[in-house]
């Protein structure tokens, strides 16, 4: 049994279908446009198309998004100080399901709680943690 398209269906199990989620989310206590999120980890940028957010509860919020330029929907949930505390992408790539993609789910990734990180962009950590260490910033003091 083929298991396309079961990243799509994992995501929309967690968080809805797709632009069935608010245009705006509420962390504590104050209204924030999806764009305004991104703009907190330097992504209000046009290659970024904003789709919908929400809160999970326990101070948990998500947004979710399109990369055009690497053709993902991503996810994020971050917490009321916007600290990203996870990420799940669902990548389409060319191949053919039920509408003509072959779609395979990146697993979630799990930060350290934000006091162990090094800094606050934590996007940017997960790409480039060898960076940091080079320029000599580290998780411990």
């Amino acid at each position: 049994m083929e298991r396309r398209g079961q990243g799509r269906k994992t995501m929309e199990e967690r968080y809805g279908e797709v632009e069935s989620g608010a245009n705006s989310i509420e962390v504590r206590g104050v209204r924030h446009r999806l764009r305004e999120v991104l703009a907190r980890w330097m992504m209000d940028v046009p290659e970024i198309l904003t789709l919908d957010g929400g809160t999970l509860g326990e101070g948990r919020h998500w947004i979710r998004f399109i990369d055009k330029d690497d053709r993902t929907y991503v996810v994020f949930e971050f917490n009321g100080e916007f600290d990203i505390l996870s990420e799940i992408q669902e990548v389409h790539r060319d191949g053919p399901d039920e509408r003509g993609r072959e779609r395979r789910l990146r697993p979630l990734v799990e930060l350290p709680p934000p006091h162990l990180r090094p800094g606050k962009n934590s996007r940017r950590l997960l790409q480039a943690p060898q960076q940091d260490r080079a320029r000599g910033r580290s998780g411990s003091s």
